[in-house]
C-alpha cells in the first residue's frame, strides 16, 4: 500500500512536479499477511476503540489462543482496513468485554454447512 508523505524541505523545487513546492515520496509498506508482529498490536488497538465506541469496559483478556491464530492465520487481502472491520464486528457481536472474544467473524456473510434435515417420525401406516 503506497503512502504519500508530502514535504518540500532541502528538495530542489525547480521540476515541474515540484513547483508547488512539494515533494511527494512513496513509500513501500508490505501487505498485513508479512507483518505478523502488527496484527495483534493493531487488533487489540482496534478493539479499545471499538469498547469505547460502545461505552464497554476494556477487555482485561482479549482473545483466546485460539482466536489469536485466526488472525494471525487469515491472510488478509484487505488489510489494515479488513483487520478493524474484523475486530469491531466481533467486538460489537460479543457485546461485552468481561469475558475474552470467544469467536473472530472473518466473513459475516459465509454460510455454515447446513445441517440435515432432522428425521421423520415412522408413522403406523402401511402401503401394499
Amino acid at each position: 500500500m503506497p503512502i504519500y508523505p508530502a514535504h518540500g524541505e532541502g528538495r530542489d523545487i525547480s521540476c515541474p512536479i515540484c513547483s508547488t513546492g512539494w515533494l511527494f515520496d512513496v513509500v513501500q509498506l508490505p501487505p498485513l499477511r508479512e507483518r505478523q508482529s502488527d496484527i495483534m498490536l493493531m487488533a487489540e488497538h482496534f478493539a479499545i476503540q471499538m469498547c469505547r465506541e460502545l461505552r464497554l469496559p476494556l477487555f482485561s483478556r482479549f482473545l483466546p489462543i485460539g482466536q489469536k491464530e485466526t488472525l494471525l492465520h487469515y491472510a488478509w487481502p484487505g488489510n489494515v482496513r479488513e483487520l478493524k472491520n474484523v475486530v469491531e464486528r466481533s467486538v460489537y457481536r460479543h457485546g461485552s468485554s468481561e469475558q475474552p472474544l470467544d469467536e473472530i467473524v472473518i466473513d459475516p456473510f459465509q454460510r455454515h454447512p447446513a445441517e440435515p434435515p432432522a428425521p421423520r417420525p415412522a408413522s403406523g401406516i402401511r402401503h401394499a
